[in-house]
């Protein structure tokens, strides 16, 4: 009786196990049936709800060409490697528009959306809290009506946005305040943590294009990498309190405010704002990696510390380009820095200010070996403290890019550049081998946490390049063994014999070229915010 008991149990598991084993693809188009069993195009259903009642994790679903006034909202969640699959077939030009949020995924995990255009949502086109592992890739996102396109709420981590184009629009002809169009931010993470937003182009925002913080829940080591941010009328990027440990590199980012007289669907003292006040990067956090990043015609990079909101302490700002901003840096907080360091970054040709600075804020920031071109010292609002630790090794030398009126912002080879940076931190164990060892300040680099691989690093003196594995405390761990010096500098991959000065970023994307256009603004459209 035992072992019948024994077998009878060990049936039904096997079965359970495998009742889903072979997932399943479905078809969806505007003249199907959902009476048929939707596995072929000619026995499709008609109903994206058909689907989201219909699909178990690793499950399929083609969508046709077509308009549909209905969400996509799945009763059940993926799992690990077996993701449900709302996706496009083939080249199919798949809208969804006329609904209050158009992909809702809260509380669910092991989503995958691929190539679904979202038109004017009442609320969000994409909502999830709560929800892991999810995937937003290839789709386009245009309007809506709720604080955000893409909201990423608390308990939402390890999920993807990948290779999206984000709009809001704005019907008014003239100022109308922030209850029409929208949506104000085009990607919210509020609370979610080990999020990657890689590949995306991001054009029209009233407020601001990606705004990271934390809400009730933690807001750490969401990285923000391969972006083109064009918000023309207003802030490009913001880290907000509790934001700490974002990776944000290889970004383009250009253009905050260039229109803002133009934002007419938002408050009207962003509206009027003088141009330095439209920024590239808002950075109000601590513990964050900035780096090869371009930055293009912004108001400004403005790191910030207001009483009772956030810090901005510890981050490390590294061998990105800043190029005819307004003021480059700008700060005018009312609450001290602490140990910010600006390395190996090249700012040209800035409009109003190189860097400006309150006298406040001058100990809690830290230059070293940037290049400041033309050098015009009237562009330094900055109180120097003449310490090598707080300024040193700053140069004004032309940087001769590959193709400045392109925009390619690459280091010619004849450029006084290269070579001349400086290592971002040096080597404290005693001289010997292995594939672990303490630096002097490991805050410069980053083990993947769990998303991407690991930070390449090299060492001064030797042409080996490891990948880093993990970083705890000033000790990192290093994929193969290598041999050092005390004292040795340490920096992520670089050509020649020292490190360069300024971003090395490929734009052969056209992120930056005049044939960037971005969706097009509906006429005679109103949209009422939904709170």
């Amino acid at each position: 009786m035992k072992f019948r008991t024994i077998l009878v149990l060990s049936i039904s598991i096997i079965l359970i196990s495998i009742g889903h084993a072979f997932a399943t693809t479905y078809f969806v188009k505007p003249n199907g049936d959902d009476s048929k069993d939707g596995k072929s195009d000619s026995t499709a259903w008609r109903t994206i709800s058909k689907a989201n009642n219909t699909l178990l994790y690793g499950d399929i679903v083609n969508i046709r060409t077509g308009t549909y006034a209905e969400p996509i909202q799945p009763v059940n969640s993926g799992k690990q490697d077996q993701h449900i699959t709302y996706q496009r077939y083939q080249t199919d030009t798949v809208t969804i528009s006329g609904v209050l949020t158009a992909i809702n995924i809260e509380n669910k995990s092991y989503i995958k959306i691929d190539g679904i255009r979202v038109v004017e949502p009442k609320h969000f086109s994409v909502k999830t809290g709560n929800g892991d592992y999810n995937i937003i890739q290839n789709c386009h996102f245009e309007g809506g009506g709720a604080w955000s396109s893409i909201y990423i709420s608390d308990g939402s981590d390890y999920n993807k946005i990948l290779n999206n184009t984000i709009t809001a629009t704005c019907p008014c002809a003239g100022p109308c305040g922030r209850d029409y169009g929208g949506p104000s931010d085009l990607i919210q993470i509020y609370g979610g943590s080990y999020n990657l937003i890689q590949g995306n182009k991001l054009y029209y925002s009233d407020h601001i294009a990606i705004v990271v913080q934390a809400r009730t829940g933690a807001a750490q080591y969401n990285i923000i990498r391969e972006n083109l941010f064009d918000n023309k009328w207003h802030t490009n990027l913001s880290t907000g309190h509790g934001a700490k440990n974002t990776l944000i590199e290889n970004n383009i980012i250009q253009n905050a405010g260039e229109e803002h007289l133009q934002n007419y669907c938002c408050h009207e003292e962003d509206r009027t704002k003088s141009r330095e006040k439209h920024k590239s990067i808002q950075l109000n956090a601590s513990y964050n990696i900035i780096r090869n990043n371009i930055s293009i015609n912004n108001g400004s990079f403005a790191p910030e510390t207001w009483s009772g909101v956030g810090e901005c302490n510890h981050n490390r700002i590294y061998n990105n380009t800043f190029f005819e901003d307004y003021h480059a840096i700008r700060t005018t907080s009312d609450q001290p820095h602490l140990d910010n360091i600006f390395k190996n970054n090249i700012f040209y040709n800035s409009k109003t200010y190189d860097l400006y600075h309150n006298a406040a804020q001058a100990v809690g920031f830290h230059y070293l070996s940037n290049n400041f071109y033309p050098g015009d010292n009237n562009k330094i609002a900055f109180s120097k403290i003449d310490d090598s630790r707080h300024w040193r090794n700053n140069s004004s030398l032309n940087p001769i890019f590959v193709d400045e009126i392109n925009k390619n912002l690459t280091l010619s080879e004849s450029s006084p550049l290269n070579n001349a940076g400086e290592f971002l931190t040096i080597i404290t164990s005693t001289t010997g081998s292995g594939s672990s060892f303490t630096v002097e300040d490991a805050s410069y680099f980053m083990d993947g946490w769990g998303i991407i691989d690991g930070d390449k690093i090299r060492l001064e003196g030797s042409n080996s390049i490891v990948r880093i594995i993990k970083i705890s405390g000033n000790s990192i761990s290093v994929d193969n063994k290598i041999s050092w010096n005390q004292g040795d500098g340490i920096s992520l991959t670089y050509n020649g014999s020292s490190p360069a000065i300024g971003a090395a970023i490929d734009t052969g994307f056209n992120a930056v070229g005049t044939d960037i256009i971005p969706p097009s603004k509906p006429a005679n459209l109103r949209i009422d915010r939904i709170e």
